[in-house]
């Protein structure tokens, strides 16, 4: 039973790596479609943080299965309109802070799950600025 589980936790955390790697790559494309200075900004720093996150995910992993994590590539798709972006990208970390708070009980360490807090409380404010970027553009 615990081998089921730990095929489930890094599967879990393989998928997200890969969410965290398509996150970058969508903040990429955010930014460029940014007009404003200051949102571009703003953008980067939720870029860093999700490439941050990704980096610690894999640390969790190798720490977890004694072997290095492979992610495939990223292919990601979004609206053609800036404000529709966000609006998509808003919902990315909605459902990734519902995937970590699935995650986190199957993490045995207690660092990990603590890390994992972290990841969550920051993919929250993510949401919360991408969502004052959206509202600003209605």
């Amino acid at each position: 039973m615990a081998k089921k589980a730990d095929e489930n936790l890094l599967r879990m955390l393989e998928e997200a790596m890969l969410g965290e790697k398509m996150s970058t790559r969508c903040y990429e494309i955010v930014i460029n479609a940014a007009d404003i200075e200051e949102d571009k900004a703003l953008l980067a720093g939720l870029r860093r943080d999700e490439k941050k996150h990704q980096l610690i995910f894999a640390d969790i992993y190798e720490e977890t299965s004694g072997q290095s994590a492979a992610v495939g590539p990223a292919s990601v798709s979004l609206p053609k309109q800036y404000h529709n972006m966000l609006k998509t990208v808003i919902c990315d970390e909605l459902d990734a802070i519902v995937f970590y708070e699935r995650l986190s009980p199957l993490l045995s360490c207690k660092l990990h799950q603590e890390v994992l807090l972290g990841i969550i409380n920051e993919e929250k404010d993510h949401a919360r600025v991408l969502a004052a970027l959206y509202k600003r553009g209605e």
